[in-house]
C-alpha cells in the first residue's frame, strides 16, 4: 500500500519540481560516528554531509521559498489553485489552516421583488384629440398641482367631455388641452397634452414645471351653479373610490417619475385665487391625507404607465 504524502514542513518543500529535506540519518547511511546529516534533493539521490552544513542548505532553500511566496505542500505543483484548506503537520497549524479558520461564510439574502402595478392610460388617439394649434413651450417637471375641471360630467361620454375641453382651452390660445392626465369618474385614466410640455390656466400662476392631473368633476362643496336661479350652494360630485384610487396612482407614478416628495403635492388654490381642485380634495391635501395615500402606495409597489387605445 503506499503511503500517504508527507506534509508541508520547514523540512520539506517544493522547489522547481524538486523535493529537498534534511533530517537526522535514521539509517546509519553516512560514516559512523560522525554527526553526519541525511540530504536527498530530488532524484540526484543521497549526499552524506555534516549535520550543520546539511541543515544550513536547508535553511537557505526555505527562506529562499517562503520569501519568493512558493511554499507549497507536497504532491501539489506550482500552478495549483491557493483555495484555503486545512493541512496539519503533528497537530500543528499551518498557515493555509489559519487562514480557512478566519474566513467566515455569509449569506445574503436576496431582496424581495416588488409587485409591478401597470397603469392604464388611454391614449389621446382613444378620445380623438386633436394636434396642438400652436407651438408648445416645454419644461422640466418638479411639482405635482391637482385640479379639477369644475363641471360634472353627467350622462356625458368622457370622450365627448375631453374633446370639448380641448376645444375650449384652444380657443383660449392654450394650444392644447390645459391637463395633463384627466381622471374620469370611473376611474378611467386619460391622456392630456405630453407632460413635457407646460400646462395652461386661466388664473395668474405660472404652471412651468408642474405636473397637472385633473379629476373630471366639481368637487368644491360651496360652489353654486350661476345657472340653477338661487343663491344656494349645489355641493360637489362624490369622489369615487375609483377616482381616487386612478388619482393616487398617478400621484404615486408621478412623485417617482419626477422625484416629487409626496408631501409636497398641492392643489391649484394654493397658488391662485380659485377654488380648484375643489373644497373635498383640497380639505384631503391640507390633511396630509393625499401624501399619506401616495406614501403607502409608493413604498408597496411600483407603478408603470401602460398606454392603450381602449
Amino acid at each position: 500500500m503506499a503511503s500517504a504524502p508527507r506534509p508541508y514542513s520547514l523540512n520539506l518543500l517544493i522547489l522547481n519540481g524538486l523535493d529537498v529535506f534534511e533530517d537526522l540519518d535514521p539509517r546509519g547511511s553516512c560514516d559512523a560516528g560522525v554527526p553526519y546529516g541525511f540530504l536527498r534533493i530530488g532524484v540526484r539521490g543521497v549526499r552524506c554531509l555534516p549535520t550543520v552544513t546539511a541543515r544550513t542548505i536547508t535553511a537557505v532553500v526555505v527562506m529562499a521559498v517562503v520569501f519568493a511566496g512558493c511554499a507549497v505542500p507536497v504532491g501539489t505543483s506550482a500552478s495549483t489553485s491557493s483555495a484555503p484548506s486545512t493541512t496539519t503537520h503533528d497537530s500543528i497549524e499551518t498557515p493555509s489552516t489559519v487562514a480557512a479558520a478566519s474566513t467566515t461564510s455569509t449569506t445574503t439574502a436576496a431582496p424581495l421583488s416588488r409587485e409591478v402595478v401597470k397603469l392604464e392610460v388611454r391614449t389621446r388617439e382613444s378620445w380623438g384629440a386633436q394636434p396642438p394649434d400652436r407651438e408648445l413651450e416645454g419644461h422640466v417637471v418638479d411639482t405635482i398641482t391637482i385640479h379639477h375641471t369644475g363641471q360634472s360630467l353627467g350622462d356625458m361620454a368622457m370622450e365627448e367631455r375631453l374633446q370639448e375641453w380641448q376645444n375650449y382651452h384652444q380657443s383660449m390660445g392654450f394650444g392644447d388641452i390645459a391637463y395633463h392626465m384627466i381622471i374620469a369618474p370611473d376611474g378611467t385614466v386619460y391622456a392630456g397634452r405630453e407632460h413635457r410640455f407646460v400646462g395652461s390656466t386661466r388664473t395668474s400662476y405660472d404652471p412651468t414645471g408642474h405636473f397637472l392631473p385633473a379629476l373630471e368633476g366639481m368637487f368644491d362643496e360651496f360652489w353654486d351653479s350661476p345657472d340653477d336661479g338661487d343663491d344656494e350652494p349645489d355641493g360637489a360630485d362624490e369622489l369615487s373610490d375609483a377616482q381616487l384610487g386612478a388619482l393616487i396612482d398617478v400621484l404615486a407614478w408621478a412623485s417617482a417619475e419626477f422625484g416629487v416628495d409626496p408631501a409636497e403635492i398641492t392643489g391649484h388654490r394654493d397658488y391662485a385665487a380659485t377654488a380648484c381642485p375643489g373644497s373635498v380634495v383640497h380639505e384631503m391635501i391640507q390633511s396630509g391625507e393625499i401624501e399619506r395615500l401616495v406614501n403607502v402606495r409608493i413604498e408597496s409597489v411600483d407603478i408603470e404607465l401602460v398606454y392603450v387605445s381602449q
